[in-house]
């Protein structure tokens, strides 16, 4: 037996278990000479003292009681991840009513103050440092370190976006997946859906390399029932799937404008799928055929095709960009990003801006204010500007010398 000093009245929970771990009481009048008794708690004292209150809790589920009852002993800052890890390890093998009662609990300690996101995020690290050999005695380990982590997240301990952070990589995959599985179920779709969107996560950044590799993102949603998360990543799928079976301009539209939610029409989201799409077709069957060289000019029959089709397709892309100037600079970042994902193929992006300014899709204004424009969120910026700056200025020049002669 771990005895910390002469019996006194205990912590409600703890008091129940007095006959292993003796603590004091908060009471001021009782422990006025021994205020400092509970400073020389060590690690294996504080590890007993809490499998005792988690005992006692999970028997007795009072929340407040236990909060108490860890308050009263008092550990020191460095040791409460160490001793959160603990509860949720602890209970990983119980019934999932232990489970969602430990999470409870956590979230108490939480709203009173006494951890705080940073101890839970160190305790769910120190989880997954050991998760191999949690699998290795239980192959559902995953899926309870989801549910904690969920139950964290639901309540407020940590955010959507801290919980993904050791996550991102495809780390412990599909560890995330199964935390926004959870969330689907602790909460619902819509909330589940808010908190994910203000995350800014990006679940491809949460897949490991070779599912990432495999392009197969919107399949593996679905199969967990987490399509809901990424709706625009569904439409894209089908818009893919429609140009491939009839590539006919007119019935592509028809087929949008039937099967598509209109709310969606001005989303800058669904503009990037929009022309990515197009454009994903178009050099498929042109410029970016299987075999052609793309470090190197195309032939002149391919570029000609190319644009013919852009043409073709030019009705299309104009009535959804109708002459909003923001979604011209959206369509701009979606071929800036389609031209990295190629490894900038030569002359495609001076290519496309080009003719789809000739072509009346894209309004000079947007190009200056893509170029002007400082964004981090779309990768290749720079790639980009250096093909096409010299055309830039040409169109500058060009809209300078229009304007002069309307005056």
């Amino acid at each position: 037996m771990v005895s910390l000093g002469p019996t006194v009245p205990a912590g409600p929970l703890v008091q129940k278990q007095i006959t292993v771990i003796q603590v004091p009481s908060l009471d001021k009048n009782r422990d006025k000479n021994n205020k400092h008794q509970n400073a020389g708690l060590n690690r294996e004292e504080l590890r007993q003292a809490m499998e005792n209150l988690l005992a006692t809790f999970l028997e007795s589920q009072n929340v407040d009681e236990a909060v108490e009852s860890l308050a009263n002993l008092k550990p020191p800052k460095k040791f409460i991840p160490e001793l959160l890890a603990n509860m949720m390890t602890e209970t990983m093998d119980k019934p999932e009513d232990d489970h969602d009662r430990v999470v409870l609990l956590i979230t108490a300690l939480k709203d009173k103050n006494l951890i705080n996101s940073d101890n839970f995020m160190e305790a769910f690290g120190t989880i997954l440092e050991k998760m191999s050999n949690f699998e290795a005695a239980n192959p559902l380990a995953k899926s309870f370190v989801a549910r904690f982590a969920a139950g964290a997240v639901s309540g407020g301990v940590i955010s959507l976006a801290e919980l993904a952070s050791p996550l991102t990589g495809g780390h412990h995959y599909p560890l995330f997946l199964l935390c926004l599985q959870q969330l689907s179920k602790l909460r619902d779709r819509d909330w589940t859906t808010k908190m994910f969107a203000d995350s800014k996560v990006n679940l491809q950044m949460m897949l490991p390399e070779l599912e990432l590799n495999k392009g197969r993102l919107m399949e593996i949603l679905e199969d967990r029932g987490l399509g809901f998360l990424m709706p625009l990543l569904r439409v894209q799928a089908d818009l893919t799937r429609q140009l491939q079976a009839d590539a006919s301009p007119a019935n592509f539209l028809k087929w949008v404008r039937d099967n598509v939610d209109s709310k969606l029409f001005t989303d800058p989201g669904f503009i990037t799928i929009l022309i990515t799409t197009v454009i994903e077709y178009i050099t498929s069957v042109t410029t970016l055929h299987e075999g052609v060289d793309v470090t190197v000019n195309p032939e002149k029959p391919l570029v000609e095709q190319e644009k013919e089709l852009l043409e073709k397709f030019k009705g299309v892309l104009q009535k959804f960009l109708l002459n909003k100037i923001p979604l011209h600079v959206t369509a701009i970042y979606a071929l800036q990003v389609f031209s990295l994902n190629k490894n900038s193929p030569k002359g495609l992006l001076l290519r496309m801006f080009m003719n789809l300014y000739n072509f009346e899709v894209i309004d000079e204004e947007a190009f200056m204010l893509w170029k002007e424009e400082v964004n981090d969120v779309h990768p290749g910026k720079g790639q980009a500007l250096f093909q096409v700056n010299q055309w830039l200025t040409w169109l500058e020049q060009a809209e300078e010398e229009s304007d002069e002669d309307e005056d």
